[in-house]
């Protein structure tokens, strides 16, 4: 059964793909559609699956455009961050990898407006790191929901000294 859903979903991400090289689909609308698919289940099963759409040479090229680039590259970063939460319990260097990617992908992105998810990727990366003044800078500069995601994870990592991320961020998912 899962495979079953496996085989749909990327039949519809190799539909959306032929849309979008052939004109039909906008740029604009073909991130909108992938970033559905992101929000669609609540461990964000599809992140894998956008990223490799998102970092496909052809379609790359297609979405770097001055009208559509903010948008590639926000969802390219929450894509990689959800893939990091997703590693956190088992793999905690792929995790790692994964925020590192969303951070380099939310500095490709312009604005003030924009830093409070560049604070909270650093955050999260600084937490793996144990790197509490990082951590702390970056408590300040984000926002509410997240400085509060953040403000446990340091609380957590100054209790036991040691990275737990199922466990201190649960304090803030029930």
């Amino acid at each position: 059964m899962e495979k079953l859903k496996q085989g749909r979903e990327q039949l519809k991400q190799a539909l959306l793909k032929k849309k979008l090289v052939s004109g039909t689909l906008s740029p604009e609308v073909f991130l909108d559609e992938l970033f559905k698919r992101d929000q669609s289940t609540s461990h964000r099963q599809s992140a894998e699956e956008n990223i490799a759409i998102l970092e496909d040479a052809e379609v790359r090229e297609l979405l770097i455009t001055p009208d559509s680039r903010r948008q590639y590259f926000n969802l390219l970063s929450i894509s990689h961050f959800h893939v990091g939460q997703n590693k956190a319990g088992a793999d905690v260097n792929g995790a790692v990898e994964s925020f590192e990617a969303a951070l380099v992908a939310a500095n490709e992105i312009t604005g003030e407006d924009y830093e409070w998810w560049r604070a909270y990727v650093e955050g999260t990366v600084a937490y793996f790191k144990k790197d509490i003044p990082v951590l702390q800078d970056a408590i300040s500069r984000t926002l509410e929901r997240n400085r509060e995601i953040l403000e446990s994870l340091l609380e957590g990592l100054q209790k036991r000294g040691t990275i737990d991320y199922m466990t201190d961020i649960s304090k803030q998912t029930v």
